[in-house]
């Protein structure tokens, strides 16, 4: 693995036994389809008997508005929290910012709901972990384009200095996976190659000593990631 370079505050070491949950918007979402973030942590940490769940929900934000479905944002919220404290995590990996800011959502409001949404979550857990949102390749209108890079920047710093103020993990990849060949149509969502640069960023900050070197592209390597896709499809069946 290549293991690229980014800012982050903090870097907890991955401890034996660690149930990680991921949770955000589609950011965390499609990376089931891909599987590569929970791959990268579970072939950089063979020894370390990591269970992962991703809990990523297309279009979500900190409220829990998208698992509402047509109950109140109230449900959708406490849904949010009960699916996370389900799984009893020691470690949560934050990835909202993006459905957010492209419904509009004022700084201080994104803030205020990830804040509720971070100290809901009971018992807390050993670490919690926030990636800031990617950079938008928005291939719109040259003022809407502005006005959304503008917002994901200002969330980005409002969560650094959050994630200062609870002593976590904060991981900058802002400047990742630009490339066009990194996102899909629009450049708004990584692609299978965004994925994996998106996890050897993650998997650089939370296991501490470089991964034995492999080849993304190995047999066993996407045998994992297979079996790893079929796991987070039939979690939601």
């Amino acid at each position: 693995w290549l293991l690229l370079v980014s800012g982050a505050v903090g870097g907890p070491a991955l401890q034996d036994g660690d149930r990680i949950v991921l949770v955000g918007d589609t950011l965390i979402e499609r990376d089931a389809r891909y599987s590569w973030i929970e791959s990268g942590l579970l072939v950089a940490s063979p020894a370390r008997n990591l269970v992962v769940r991703n809990l990523g929900w297309s279009g979500d934000t900190p409220a829990g508005l998208s698992r509402a479905y047509f109950d109140s944002a109230e449900v959708g919220f406490q849904r949010l929290v009960d699916q996370v404290q389900a799984c009893k995590p020691t470690v949560i990996v934050v990835g909202y910012g993006m459905a957010s800011a492209l419904d509009g959502v004022p700084v201080d409001q994104f803030l205020s709901e990830l804040r509720h949404f971070v100290e809901s979550v009971q018992p807390a857990p050993r670490a919690w972990v926030f990636l800031s949102p990617i950079e938008s390749t928005l291939s719109t209108h040259p003022d809407d384009a502005k006005r959304l890079a503008s917002t994901l920047s200002a969330y980005a710093d409002g969560m650094k200095k959050f994630a200062s103020e609870k002593k976590a993990t904060y991981i900058d990849v802002r400047s990742i996976a630009t490339k066009s060949t990194c996102r899909e149509p629009g450049g708004i969502h990584l692609s299978d190659a965004g994925y994996r640069e998106l996890a050897e960023v993650v998997a650089h900050h939370l296991v501490p000593a470089k991964s034995p070197a492999t080849s993304a592209a190995s047999d066993a390597i996407e045998r994992l990631r297979a079996k790893l896709y079929r796991k987070n499809s039939l979690y939601f069946e």
